[in-house]
């Protein structure tokens, strides 16, 4: 075999993984769904999503966000923590931000001045985990963070059980 043999192998395998993350986000998505972006006190920023009921989460989990009314934001994803959990009345997946640089600071200054801002998204997610069953214990403290535009994302779990 010779290495263009590798290298199609490779491009072949990379682009139906990009090609079923395309079409899971158009499932969870649509053509788009409308994303409320709130100004919050201290440079901070409240997304709120109305989720589809096919999708489902759970604390800790992180979703992929292309924002299509952000100019040159369109054509990227950004990873962010969800900070609710799901419900059956008013199933929102809502995103709370601290303003640093990048797309964060362009969401920012779109919002500037508003009382709220309406933009379409295309989520991608959830991604990630807790592997341990929340239903077990009485109490849960969920310490989240994330490293911003290094374009990681972690959860740090401690569990209470009384």
């Amino acid at each position: 075999m010779d290495f263009r043999d590798y290298f199609w192998a490779t491009a072949a395998i990379y682009g139906l993984v990009w090609l079923a993350r395309i079409l899971r986000t158009l499932y969870n998505s649509g053509l788009g769904l409308r994303a409320t972006i709130d100004a919050l006190p201290d440079g901070m920023v409240r997304i709120t999503i109305p989720a589809p009921a096919r999708f489902k989460w759970s604390p800790g989990q992180h979703v992929f966000i292309r924002f299509l009314g952000l100019g040159l934001h369109a054509f990227s994803s950004h990873p962010f923590t969800i900070a609710s959990a799901p419900s059956k009345e008013d199933n929102k997946i809502v995103i709370i931000l601290r303003v640093y640089d990048g797309i964060t600071k362009a969401i920012a200054a779109r919002v500037a001045g508003k009382v709220s801002l309406s933009v379409p998204v295309w989520v991608d997610g959830p991604y990630g985990a807790s592997h341990h069953s929340l239903k077990t214990y009485d109490e849960v403290f969920l310490i989240a963070g994330g490293s911003g535009e290094q374009g990681h994302s972690y959860l740090v779990q401690l569990f209470i059980k009384s």
